[in-house]
């Protein structure tokens, strides 16, 4: 006889599908559109579907196996998240994402300049970022530059608004300004959730050695 029992695995009509459906929002409960969806078995890593929220944050994917599963959430400025997934056929599951925003650099400037003093003047090195972060600007827990090949760790104090700066002496470095010229200096920032973004790397041009 005909099996027609879509729930019987030897029907023509059972299909081992389930969907999963949700919306995805930040930490203060804002719908993000555009956040890529993907779904992967745990048993092979293999991506077997990705779609992407709407403008009220909601998201639909059909026709999912019936298996174990991972799906994750990311976009570009907030930090992606992961849930893990027992599917079971025909069963529609309810899955809901809450990402968190990542600082975002508005800004970097890096500059030296000369101050007379006696008996010597001093160089100083000038860095400088704005820095901001949709959901709370408290959230930002450190800022600070390295240079690269060098084991300083120079910390940027805020200022006000989204400013965060600092200036050093030559003196205070491992190292002289002019090895510095050329090299890589990162300014990266953490959050209280244990973030950690980078702006794009800035490069010491020249000296100014006369006041």
């Amino acid at each position: 006889p005909e099996r027609d029992n879509p729930y019987d695995p030897k029907s023509d009509f059972y299909t081992n599908k389930t969907e999963i459906s949700g919306v995805c929002k930040n930490r203060i409960l804002v719908p993000i559109n555009n956040v890529k969806i993907s779904v992967s078995l745990l048993t092979n890593k293999t991506l077997l579907l990705e779609t992407f929220t709407n403008d009220k944050g909601e998201y639909q994917l059909l026709k999912c196996p019936a298996d174990s599963v991972m799906v994750w959430a990311e976009k570009d400025g907030f930090a992606a998240e992961t849930a893990y997934l027992a599917l079971v056929v025909y069963k529609a599951e309810t899955l809901n994402f809450s990402l968190e925003g990542l600082p975002k650099f508005l800004s970097t400037a890096i500059t030296s300049y000369c101050v007379k003093q006696t008996p010597l003047d001093s160089v100083i090195l000038s860095i400088r970022c704005e820095l901001q972060d949709d959901e709370s600007q408290s959230d930002i827990t450190s800022v600070f530059t390295t240079i690269s090949g060098l084991p300083d760790t120079l910390t940027l104090q805020f200022n006000s608004g989204y400013l965060y700066e600092n200036s050093f002496r030559e003196e205070s470095l491992s190292s002289n300004l002019d090895n510095i010229i050329g090299k890589d200096l990162s300014i990266i920032a953490t959050d209280r959730f244990g973030n950690r973004v980078s702006a794009t790397k800035l490069n010491l041009v020249r000296i100014i050695r006369n006041p």
